[in-house]
């Protein structure tokens, strides 16, 4: 599997509107990924009220990412196609401030689901990784 992670860093002072995001952004972004693809996401995950490792929203480094999977690779550079058409980046972009207050940050790759490391454990077997295409 395939992923676009999408991470929205915090700013002093900043705010994230989830529900913009979600009721505007993302419908607007999926119909404009559809439209020039003929294809969308196989899923779209969002972790949001993201807190750091001792349990404060405050010392968390972003407010929200969203994880766009895919099957392939192919599929995944979709979404620089978006970015590449003039109409479809600019309205994606003038958008960014209703919500975030700073640009997000981008990062393809493959993703590798790890299987539970206690069975994987109890079997003798700590080759846990196993990929999915």
């Amino acid at each position: 599997m395939y992923v676009v992670s999408i991470r929205y860093p915090k700013q002093p002072g900043g705010v994230f509107n989830l529900e913009h995001y979600l009721n505007v952004h993302v419908p607007t972004g999926m119909s404009l990924f559809r439209a020039i693809n003929g294809f969308l996401p196989k899923r779209v995950l969002l972790q949001h009220s993201s807190c750091g490792l001792d349990g404060n929203a405050e010392s968390a480094d972003s407010y929200a990412t969203s994880w766009l999977c895919f099957e392939t690779r192919e599929q995944a550079a979709g979404f620089s196609k978006v970015f590449r058409d003039p109409d479809a980046s600019r309205v994606l972009i003038d958008d960014m401030p209703n919500y975030a207050p700073a640009s997000p940050t981008f990062l393809v790759g493959e993703m590798i689901e790890i299987e539970d490391l206690i069975a994987s454990a109890r079997r003798g077997d700590l080759r846990a990784c196993k990929r999915h295409r």
